[in-house]
Parts: structure tokens; sequence; C-alpha cells
């Protein structure tokens, strides 16, 4: 029983650790850790847990068929996304999916229609700094709310 109440915290403990060995040493002595056994042990590996990805490798990976991520780059702690896509709506998808996936602000910089001769382009910037047009237009929100309830 004190096995297995050790081996239930050391996985609730180490959600975010890749992996759990089960180590035996010399004398029988049973531990587990999130890091490899000693030398003079023997070690199992019990769970090896792939590392999660990072938002921006699940949206490259569920990005809608037409859509063609061109330029990943990050400054600072702002990250901007290029792409081409072939239609509007898995342009606005896609968009819709940045910001879910990554749950972060995302600002659509340029947009230029696609044609049926010619890809449309986009240009997203995601960002957890306040975003001064927003406050703008929260500010001008509030004004018009409390416009209508003095009347």
């Amino acid at each position: 029983m004190k096995y297995l109440l050790t081996l239930v915290l050391l996985f609730a403990s180490t959600t975010s650790q890749a992996q759990v060995y089960k180590c035996t040493s010399e004398k029988g002595e049973l531990k587990f850790s999130d890091s490899p056994c000693a030398e003079n042990s023997k070690q199992e590996k019990l769970f090896d847990k792939p590392p999660k990805k990072h938002w921006t490798e699940i949206v490259q990976d569920k990005a809608p068929e037409s859509v063609e991520v061109s330029k990943l780059t990050q400054q600072d702690d702002d990250v901007f996304i290029h792409y081409s896509f072939a239609n509007s709506k898995d342009a606005s998808d896609f968009m819709t999916l940045v910001y879910e996936t990554s749950q972060i602000t995302t600002v659509l910089l340029k947009y230029v229609e696609a044609t049926s001769e010619v890809r449309g382009r986009a240009e997203l910037k995601i960002s957890s700094k306040p975003n001064a047009l927003a406050g703008v237009l929260e500010s001008k929100e509030q004004e018009k709310s409390v416009e209508t309830k003095d009347q």
C-alpha cells in the first residue's frame, strides 16, 4: 500500500516530466523517480510521456488544408504568423484556430483576399501585451452603456 501511494503521488507530481522510473536496489529496496536510477540499481521505465507540443506546432498541424504557413517568427513575447490561403473561409478558420489554441490576443495585421488566380495572404500578431485599439473600443462601449442607462 505504501508503494502504491508513493507511485500515485509520483505520477501526480510529475505530470510535466517526461519519464518515471522504477528503481530496485541490490538490497531489493523499491524507489520511484523522475530521473534515471543509480548505476547499481535495476531500472524499469514505467511512464514515457511525449513532450507537450507548443501551440504553434499544434496550429500548423491542424490548419485547414488550403492554409500554408510561410513564416513564423517570435519577437520578445509576440509571435507573427505569415500565411497564404485559397479562400476566405480557410483564412478565417485559421485565425480562429490560432486564437483558440493559443488563448492569446490575436490581431490581423495584413489581409489580401484570394482570387481565382492568386492565393490570399495574411499576417497575424499573437501577443499577450495590451492592445491599444481594443482598449479604445472597450472605452467607447462602456460610454455607450452608461449613456443608455442614464436615459
